[in-house]
C-alpha cells in the first residue's frame, strides 16, 4: 500500500512540475498563466532584463476559488522600465501543514519504524509545498527532506556513527550562518554603536573614560579597539568579527561537554544554544555579555577538567569577564564558593590572579591621574544605576522569564516546547538534590553558576543579551537527562526546531551574503555620513554632538562632543556625574554641551522640545521612509 501511495504521489508531482508548471523559475515565467482576476499582461514584459519578481498570500479560506491562482501572476505593473511581476501562494497553509504533518510522521515512525514511510510523508509535504508556494528554492527542498528524516536519530545505532568533530563544524557552520540574518541591519543596538565609538577612541591614543565614558568595563573597549583595528573602517567586517565570541562559545561548550561522552545530549545542548541565540534579542553578536561569557566559559571547562587546573588562572580568567562586564561580578562570587568548598587550599591563588588584572588598571589609570574617574566609572556609577526597589526587581524578574517563554513560542514552537522541557528538568535536579540518595550533577560546578546566573538576572534586570549568561548554563544542563529520554524526545524535538529556524532565516541570510558587496547601500547612516563629509566639509576634526543616532560617530571617526558617549545616559543623573553638578534638567545640560559649539548636531526633536529649533544651526532632513525623517542640526 505504501509502494502505491508513494506511486501516486511521485506521479503527483511530476504532473504538477512538467504540466502545470507549478515550479516557477524566472525563466520559465512566460509559461505561467494569469489569475482570471487580474488583467492579461503582455508576455514580452516577462523577457525584461529589469524584472522584478514579488510573491503575495492569497487567502484560500473561505475564498476557495482562490485555489486557481495559486501559481500564477496576481499582479503585474512598470515603473520607470522596471518591470514588478506578484506571484499568488499561501505560504500560512504550507506552514500549518509543514508542523503537523512532520509531528505525525514522527509519532508515526516512532511506533512502527517503517522508513518507508518517512519518504511518504516528505512526498506528501513537497507536493503540498509545490501547489501552494511559489517561492521554491533547492535548498528549502533539502531542508524540508531533512525535517522528515529526523526520526531516523531515534536509533542509537545511526547515532553511534556520528563524528562528533563533523558535528561541531555544521553547528559551528549553521550558528554563523543564521547570525548573517542581521548583516544587513544597520544598528542592532544603541549599546553597540557606543563600544565601536568607544574601541576608535582608544586608537585615537586615548585611555577608555579619559575623553569619552560608557558604563561598561575597560577591557570590552579594548576587545572593540581591535575589532576597529581589524576592520579599517568597514562596518561589514566588524560584524563579521562579532560573531567570533558565538563561535567560540559553542566550541567552549562542546568541550566542556565532550568530558562526559553523551553524544546525544551534546548535540541537543548545541543545537539549543545556537538556535536561541539566533533570535536578536537573545543572541545578536556584538552584546558586551557574549564577550564576558568567554572568561567564564573557558574558566568552566577547566574546572570541570579537574587536571592540573591553574587557579591562578582561573583567578584571572574571572578579573578579565568582570572588567568587561560589571555584573559578572556575580559570577566571580559563585566561582569563590565552589572552590571554597572544592579546593580550599586555592583559594589564595585564585584571588590572587583575579587582582592581577584589577591591580594592573589601578595602576594604569594612577599613573595618568585618572584614578578618581576609574573609580567612578566601575564602582559608583554601576551601583547607582542598577538600584531598583525590591519590588520591581521581583516583578521584572518573574515577567522576564514569562516573556521569555512567550517569545519562544512565537518565534518556534518546538524550541519553545525543548525550553519548556529542560526548565522542568532543571527545577526536578533542583528538589531532588535535597534528597540524600541524589544523582550528583554531572558538572560539578554548574549549580553554583546557575543560581549566580539567576541572582545576576534579578540584580541587573532583564535587557537584551543579559539572557546570555543564563542560556549558556541551561544549555550545559542536557547533559545531565538520561541518554534514552534525548534520544527519543529532546534531540528530535530539537533538531526538528533548528531545521525549522534555518528554513525561515534561509532566504534572508542567504541574500545578505550574496550581496556582501552591495550591501553598505541598506546603511542609512553611512550614506548620511558620506553626504555630511562630501557636501557639509564633515571631517575628523569636526565636533559632533550626538544626542541620537550616533553610529554616525563612528562612521565620522569622532569622539561625541558629549563626555558621556552614549545618547540615553547623556541626560541620566546618576550616570553624568562629570559635567557641571548644577545641571539638573536636560535642558540644562543640553546648553551647556551647546556652549562647546558643535559643528553639528543629532538631536530627536520628538525627544526633546529644545531641538525644535536651535539658533544659529540649518535643520537638514534625511529621508528614511514614509513621512519619516532624520533631523541634523549644521552650524551656519
Amino acid at each position: 500500500m505504501k509502494k502505491v501511495l508513494i506511486s501516486v504521489f511521485l506521479l503527483t508531482l511530476f504532473t504538477q512540475i512538467f504540466l502545470f508548471n507549478n515550479a516557477i523559475s524566472k525563466n520559465s515565467l512566460s509559461k505561467v498563466n494569469t489569475c482570471s482576476v487580474v488583467e492579461k499582461i503582455d508576455n514580452t514584459l516577462l523577457d525584461s532584463e529589469s524584472l522584478i519578481i514579488s510573491f503575495v498570500d492569497i487567502p484560500l479560506i473561505p475564498e476557495f476559488e482562490n485555489i486557481q491562482c495559486l501559481n500564477t501572476i496576481y499582479g503585474a505593473s512598470i515603473n520607470e522600465g522596471v518591470v514588478f511581476i506578484a506571484l499568488a501562494q499561501n505560504k500560512v497553509i504550507y506552514s500549518y501543514a509543514l508542523v503537523v504533518l512532520s509531528l505525525i510522521n514522527f509519532i508515526f515512525y516512532f511506533f512502527r519504524k517503517e522508513r518507508l514511510s518517512l519518504f511518504l510523508f516528505f512526498l506528501v509535504t513537497l507536493n503540498l509545498y509545490i501547489f501552494l508556494v511559489a517561492e521554491n528554492s533547492i535548498a528549502e527542498t533539502f531542508i524540508l527532506a531533512a525535517i522528515f528524516l529526523v526520526p531516523l536519530i531515534t536509533d542509537l545505532e545511526i547515532i553511534e556513527k556520528i563524528n562528533m568533530n563533523f558535528v561541531l563544524l555544521g553547528v559551528l557552520f549553521l550558528s554563523f550562518f543564521l547570525q548573517q540574518v542581521y548583516l544587513s541591519k544597520e544598528i542592532i543596538s544603541w549599546d553597540i554603536s557606543a563600544y565601536l565609538s568607544m574601541g576608535q577612541d582608544i586608537n585615537r591614543g586615548n585611555l577608555p573614560y579619559e575623553s569619552q565614558y560608557e558604563n561598561k568595563g575597560v577591557f570590552l573597549f579594548y576587545i572593540y579597539s581591535i575589532i576597529d583595528f581589524l576592520s579599517n573602517g568597514d562596518y561589514r567586517i566588524v560584524k563579521f568579527l562579532q560573531d567570533i565570541p558565538l563561535l567560540v562559545l559553542t566550541i567552549l561548550m562542546f568541550s566542556t561537554l565532550k568530558q562526559k561522552g553523551k553524544k546525544e545530549n551534546i548535540i541537543a545542548a548545541l543545537l539549543v544554544y545556537t538556535s536561541i541565540l539566533s533570535i536578536e534579542y537573545y543572541g545578536a553578536s556584538g552584546f558586551t555579555e557574549l564577550y564576558a561569557l568567554l572568561p567564564i566559559a573557558l574558566a568552566i571547562y577547566l574546572l570541570e577538567k579537574k587536571q592540573d587546573t591553574n587557579f591562578l588562572f582561573l583567578g584571572i580568567l574571572f578579573s578579565l569577564a568582570t572588567l568587561t562586564n560589571h555584573g559578572t561580578a556575580i559570577f566571580f562570587i559563585a566561582a569563590t564558593f565552589y572552590i571554597y568548598l572544592k579546593y580550599k587550599n586555592q583559594l589564595a591563588r585564585f584571588f590572587i590572579g583575579f587582582s592581577i588584572p584589577h591591580l594592573f588598571f589601578l595602576l594604569i589609570y594612577f599613573i595618568n591621574d585618572l584614578l578618581r574617574v576609574y573609580l567612578i566609572a566601575n564602582i559608583q556609577i554601576p551601583l547607582g544605576y542598577t538600584s531598583r526597589p525590591l519590588v520591581d526587581r521581583v516583578s521584572g524578574f518573574s515577567s522576564g522569564f514569562t516573556g521569555a517563554f512567550r517569545g519562544l513560542y512565537n518565534y518556534n514552537i518546538f524550541l519553545a516546547a525543548a525550553a519548556l522541557f529542560i526548565t522542568g528538568f532543571i527545577v526536578y535536579l533542583a528538589l531532588n538534590s535535597f534528597r540524600k540518595d541524589s544523582s550528583p550533577n554531572a558538572l560539578s560546578s554548574l549549580p553554583y553558576f546557575f543560581v549566580g546566573g539567576l541572582i545576576h538576572l534579578f540584580i541587573i534586570g532583564q535587557a537584551p543579551g543579559r539572557y546570555n549568561f543564563l542560556i549558556y548554563l541551561f544549555c550545559l544542563y542536557i547533559i545531565n537527562l538520561q541518554e534514552n529520554i534525548v534520544t527519543k524526545f529532546l534531540l528530535p524535538l530539537v533538531v526538528i526546531a533548528s531545521l525549522f529556524i534555518l528554513q525561515s532565516s534561509y532566504e534572508k541570510s542567504s541574500e545578505n551574503i550574496q550581496n556582501f558587496e552591495t550591501i553598505e547601500e541598506k546603511y542609512l547612516l553611512q550614506e548620511i555620513a558620506k553626504d555630511l563629509q562630501l557636501n557639509y566639509d564633515v571631517d575628523t576634526n569636526s565636533k559632533v554632538l550626538a544626542l541620537d543616532h550616533h553610529l554616525i560617530l563612528y562612521y565620522l571617526d569622532v569622539p561625541n562632543l558629549s563626555y558621556v558617549n552614549h545618547p540615553a545616559l547623556i541626560f541620566v543623573n546618576e550616570v553624568n556625574l562629570f559635567d557641571n553638578p548644577e545641571n539638573t534638567t536636560k535642558e540644562e545640560i543640553f546648553n551647556e554641551l551647546m556652549s562647546k559649539e558643535p559643528d553639528v548636531i543629532f538631536c530627536n526633536e520628538e525627544l526633546y522640545s529644545f531641538c525644535e529649533n536651535i539658533n544659529n544651526y540649518k535643520k537638514i532632513e534625511y529621508p528614511i521612509g514614509d513621512n519619516a525623517f532624520i533631523p541634523i542640526f549644521i552650524k551656519d
